[in-house]
């Protein structure tokens, strides 16, 4: 946690926006649970993680959209691999993920 602050205080700093995805919610089961975070800086550096594998791929992808737009969503993820609208994954659960813009306006 206190490497992702430090890094994102240096992009702050650099006057550099980024996004940070957050683990906001989870059910069942999931690869990681509330909190967990990742940054994306605005040429595609990443650092932490959400969890891995598909899930962390479609959070690299709605975060290089948040980057484009500078507006800030929440994401809800299914992750089972037996349902057909679900991430292929075989976890079994369901995550909220916040993708917040920061830059300097708003740090």
């Amino acid at each position: 946690m206190n490497h992702l602050k430090q890094i994102a205080q240096e992009l702050i700093d650099k006057e550099e926006g980024f996004v940070v995805a957050k683990v906001l919610e989870t059910s069942g089961s999931t690869p990681r649970k509330s909190g967990a975070m990742l940054l994306v800086s605005q040429d595609g550096r990443q650092y932490g993680t959400v969890g891995g594998g598909q899930l962390e791929a479609e959070v690299i992808k709605a975060s290089l959209e948040v980057l484009k737009t500078k507006e800030s969503k929440v994401y809800h993820y299914v992750i089972d691999s037996s349902l057909q609208d679900s991430l292929d994954m075989i976890c079994g659960g369901d995550v909220d993920i916040s993708i917040e813009y920061i830059d300097k306006r708003n740090a």
